[in-house]
């Protein structure tokens, strides 16, 4: 019993120290909002003069409501209501002033898509501007496959009254998606600030990683169970599961596992063995 548990626990320092990360050379191509032909700041922008005037960052989350365009993004620099955070520019994203019921929302273009199941990590900054309200509202974040749709959601940020926030996210991509994309909550009136976006791809470099602990899952996806099998023989101690926001949500000792409380969605699966530590992509329906 001794043994077995000193060999978990030497199998755990393996996997904090054996999995490694290092970035891929994918980046957004306009995340600093610094690549325009701009003076002055630009606010109100309708979904078409922004897009004239800010490359590779498209607007799309208009409505048109009585007679009047509800939301408007913002370009702004220092002076115009706002410092931002690097460089000379920042965007600003309001929400429906009137009815609440539209947020402006825009998509942030890649170098390349997504790779579906692949993990990522996106890093920007927020500003909860309350110059002329109160009121603060979340951010949601997403990624999408055109630059004329939210697509599915990432994550949802909460940010800090007159004070830049830093944001990290860790995600697994539901898409081979081309586009990052932002917009407020609605039904509030809320002014977000955001800038100096980045993103690059995790993946893991341990020897274990490239090939020398070769495992399957079946069914995958699927939609209840799943059973690891191993091409070689070999012992198994647990496997572990995480989501798209680096979350372990499930941890089991057997090569049988019950997915049954699991929301659908990709999953990164981490299995331990006497041989070190292995992880491949999982989908759940």
């Amino acid at each position: 019993m001794h043994s077995t548990m000193k060999l978990e626990k030497n199998l755990i320092f393996l996997f904090c120290a054996l999995v490694q990360f290092r970035t891929i050379s994918q980046s957004i191509i306009n995340g600093d909002f610094e690549l325009h032909n701009l003076s002055k700041c630009e606010l109100n922008q309708t979904d078409t003069d922004f897009n004239k005037k800010m490359p590779n960052v498209y607007a799309f989350g208009k409505t048109y409501i009585y007679l009047k365009y509800q939301g408007e993004v913002d370009i702004q620099k220092k002076g115009c209501y706002v410092s931002p955070y690097s460089g000379n520019w920042c965007i600003g994203l309001g929400s429906d002033y009137l009815t609440n019921k539209t947020s402006d929302a825009i998509a942030l273009e890649l170098t390349s898509a997504l790779i579906q199941g692949n993990k990522y990590k996106l890093s920007f900054y927020i500003l909860g501007n309350t110059t002329f309200s109160d009121s603060l509202g979340y951010l949601l974040v997403g990624e999408s496959v055109t630059n004329s749709d939210f697509g599915k959601v990432i994550d949802s940020i909460s940010p800090i009254a007159m004070t830049w926030k830093e944001i990290n996210i860790e995600f697994i991509a539901q898409e081979n998606s081309n586009f990052i994309t932002i917009k407020n909550e609605v039904g509030i009136n809320a002014w977000n600030q955001v800038d100096s976006f980045s993103i690059s791809e995790i993946t893991g470099t341990s020897e274990y990683e490239k090939g020398k602990i070769d495992f399957t899952i079946f069914p995958n996806p699927s939609e209840y169970n799943i059973t690891i099998a191993f091409n070689d023989p070999i012992i198994f101690r647990f496997a572990k599961v995480y989501n798209i926001y680096g979350e372990c949500i499930l941890n089991s000792e057997s090569c049988k596992i019950d997915l049954s409380n699991v929301s659908p969605g990709y999953y990164l699966i981490y299995v331990i063995t006497e041989a070190g530590i292995a992880s491949n992509k999982l989908i759940k329906k």
